[in-house]
């Protein structure tokens, strides 16, 4: 639990970075920008990225170092929230132990996160046996499943 904890809490942080990265780099219609500009925008955004969240950076992988850091991170750091912090509003995490079970629930966050990165994270670097996710858009809210309906009964464990 705490080495999750510790990459929900980075990844939050390492989002926060990323968006106001993007946004600062956005440039005017019809401006356009040299190879050696482009070059160093990703040398000096992922050296900088790297120092300042080097678990965020190992559980990329093969997406560290990307040429597009702006769009090619899109889905892969917004599920990343600190369920440490007390928050109202979304994006928001909770994460339980029960015997030997971890169970992470994330409200609010982009629908087309990708989630297998997260998982693989789980087994590989946590060790767990297994791990799923389940999102609202995979099953009806009815009277079978309404407002109180826990979507981990949708796990067999």
């Amino acid at each position: 639990m705490p080495r999750l904890t510790a990459l929900l809490v980075e990844g939050e942080q390492a989002y926060q970075f990323w968006q106001a990265a993007r946004t600062h780099r956005a440039r005017q219609p019809g401006q356009r920008e040299t190879e050696q500009a482009r070059q160093q925008a990703v040398t000096q955004f992922w050296a900088e990225f790297c120092t300042r969240f080097p678990l965020v950076c190992d559980y990329l992988g093969a997406l560290k170092g990307a040429e597009d850091w702006n769009n090619g991170l899109a889905g892969q750091l917004g599920m990343l929230v600190d369920p440490i912090r007390e928050c109202q509003w979304l994006p928001s995490a909770t994460l339980v132990c029960i015997g030997a079970q971890l169970y992470l629930q994330l409200n609010g966050i982009w629908h087309a996160s990708e989630m297998g990165r997260l998982e693989a994270f789980c087994e590989g670097a946590l060790g767990a046996s297994a791990a799923a996710s389940v999102s609202e858009e995979d099953f009806d809210r009815d009277e079978e499943n309404g407002a109180d309906f826990d979507p981990f009964e949708l796990f067999d464990v």
